[in-house]
């Protein structure tokens, strides 16, 4: 069973997105934002990452570059509905840029983001 690890300031987002997740038959791990999502990936274990973008302490560009370069091997999918300065299309530009397998704008279908994850996690 493949382990994910949802990263978002949000909770309702979480919950939603850990709920689905859970259905689909994957192992959730949850973090509210880069640094405690850091700290779950040291653990190990974890096989792709569902990351939002605009967080309060790491945000998901920086969290996205750190994956990269110290467990590239994992999935990155970055969600996003833009922030104060920017919308949605250039954070998630960015995000593909540092190397998230996949880009979602914020709302999403949760079949669209359910479909990725088996895609990416090669169970489609």
């Amino acid at each position: 069973m493949a382990r994910i690890l949802v990263v978002d300031d949000e909770t309702g987002i979480i919950t939603i997105l850990k709920e689905m997740l859970l259905k689909l038959g994957y192992e959730v791990l949850t973090a509210s934002g880069g640094n405690e999502a850091l700290e779950k990936l040291s653990i190990g274990g974890v096989d792709l990452v569902v990351t939002d973008i605009v967080m309060p302490d790491i945000d998901g560009l920086e969290l996205i570059s750190n994956i990269q370069s110290m467990y590239p091997e994992i999935k990155i999918i970055a969600i996003s509905g833009g922030g104060a300065q920017e919308g949605p299309e250039t954070y998630l530009r960015d995000a593909k840029e540092l190397g998230a397998a996949r880009c979602l704008t914020k709302p999403f279908m949760l079949k669209e983001l359910a479909s990725m994850v088996q895609e990416l996690l090669g169970e489609e």
